[in-house]
């Protein structure tokens, strides 16, 4: 068994843009599958890049604020309550085009 408060995890440079932090909740082998479970914070004007993993899927729910996914070249709205899932080899990029901070739940699970 493992409790954590997402408050009380140190934040983190994502690696993929060194301005957006995440907090990690749960770490690869706590889990069988489970790459990484974690909250990113991207301020506004943040973004990560355009990428593709191989070997994961991605999932990404938000929590707050509002901003913009591209998957393969079609933009997708972020809003609370919005899931968006990624297979492997997509490429994708978020931007924070919001006015305020946009926080997202996400984890990544092994191909």
């Amino acid at each position: 068994m493992k409790y954590s408060n997402v408050d009380n995890i140190v934040s983190q440079p994502v690696s993929h843009q060194g301005r957006v932090t995440k907090r990690v909740v749960l770490s690869k082998g706590e889990l069988p599958h489970l790459i990484q479970f974690a909250q990113a914070t991207f301020k506004p004007g943040d973004a990560v890049d355009p990428h593709t993993h191989c070997d994961m899927n991605e999932v990404f729910w938000v929590h707050s604020g509002e901003g913009t996914i591209t998957i393969t070249g079609e933009a997708h709205e972020l809003k609370p309550g919005v899931c968006v899932t990624i297979e492997p080899n997509e490429v994708h990029s978020i931007m924070n085009d919001g006015d305020c901070d946009l926080v997202l739940y996400y984890f990544a699970v092994e191909e």
